[in-house]
């Protein structure tokens, strides 16, 4: 019996039948399709440093900070490779984070509270964890 039959014998819990089959799939997709996006673009922004792109961040005195978002703007749409590599890894660090914003989601609506009070104090973790690297 493979591991599909088993779980198939065992039928859903509970807790699944009210989970509508849209937000299981928005989970996987949005995880499949942010790390595809950020791996175009830190391989575009590889790419571009091959080829010779300017390779270093935007300086303060010149257009801002890299790390704005008129920073990022302006690296962005001056083609600069640093710029685009950012927000590859950007991309690619929010992936996750709205994947947990989505399953708080379905175990709201699946009305599981175990598992929903997990992922918001996952969430919330998250939020400090940024609030404090943000304003050391």
């Amino acid at each position: 019996m493979t591991v599909e039959g088993a779980l198939d014998a065992i039928g859903p819990r509970p807790e699944e039948t009210n989970v509508p089959p849209v937000l299981p799939q928005l989970i996987y997709y949005t995880l499949r399709i942010g790390v595809g996006i950020a791996a175009a673009l830190i391989l575009l922004g590889v790419g571009l440093l091959v080829a010779g792109s300017t390779a270093s961040f935007t300086t303060a005195t010149e257009q801002g900070s890299p790390f704005s978002l008129a920073g990022l703007a302006n690296g962005l749409a001056g083609g600069r490779a640093a710029e685009i590599l950012l927000l590859g890894f950007l991309v690619l660090i929010l992936t996750p984070l709205i994947r947990v914003v989505f399953s708080v989601l379905t175990f709201a609506v699946a009305r599981d509270r175990a598992f929903t009070v997990l992922t918001v104090t996952v969430l919330a973790l998250i939020g400090a964890s940024v609030l404090v690297g943000a304003f050391p």
